[in-house]
């Protein structure tokens, strides 16, 4: 089948899980719904039937708890958030010009990758590429860009990595274009996640890994 140059392939999916964390802190919406729908049928027909405080304070209590997840959830960033949060910031520096950005969310030993993972691109290089491409007149400065979908996979305390899909459109080459990458992280200790390692999974046109 032929590949579409706008949607290239994507790359299997990474191997997450999902507990308690994510539901209460990354993606509290259908708890929060589920405790206010309660709340809203405990006021009907429990206080009611109850005639008494018991029913209302059951129902305060169930939309209290479903306030406060949200609230919650706001105030908390879980593991996978705070890698989110670096991978959409590189993201952004790149696509801005933005090098000093770009330098702290980078490690010292940070690299691009072709697609084989050898030939890399160290950090340095990296830096002086974002500045003249994507910079101010710089020859693939975009007029927009989005991380339309973000997979996080937390391995451990000091080691994450993703796939993102990334969606660009250049001043000068219109677009949009959209293509898959790998991004590997690392942190030390409780320090800020950092990207270690970049690669693209899949291109317009060029097919994928």
């Amino acid at each position: 089948m032929m590949q579409s140059i706008f949607e290239p392939t994507p790359p299997p999916p990474l191997p997450t899980t999902t507990g308690l964390a994510h539901y209460t802190l990354e993606s509290p919406w259908a708890l929060a719904l589920v405790l206010v729908v309660a709340a809203g049928l405990c006021w009907m027909f429990v206080v009611p039937m109850s005639r008494g405080r018991a029913g209302r304070i059951g129902a305060a209590v169930l939309a209290l708890l479903g306030i406060g997840v949200v609230v919650l959830a706001n105030l908390v960033d879980t593991p996978r958030e705070k890698v989110q949060h670096a991978v959409v910031g590189l993201v952004d520096a790149i696509a801005t010009g933005d090098t000093r950005r770009a330098d702290a969310l980078l490690t010292p030993a940070a690299a691009i990758y072709d697609f084989e993972g050898s030939s890399p691109i160290d950090k340095a290089s990296i830096l002086e590429r974002v500045s003249t491409d994507f910079g101010h007149g710089g020859k693939y400065e975009l007029a927009d860009r989005a991380v339309l979908e973000a997979q996080i996979a937390v391995d451990s305390a000091a080691s994450a990595k993703t796939q993102i899909k990334v969606r660009v459109s250049s001043k000068d080459w219109g677009g949009p274009y959209i293509s898959w990458w790998r991004m590997d992280l690392s942190r030390d200790g409780d320090g800020p996640w950092r990207v270690s390692g970049i690669q693209p999974i899949s291109l317009p046109g060029h097919g994928g890994l």
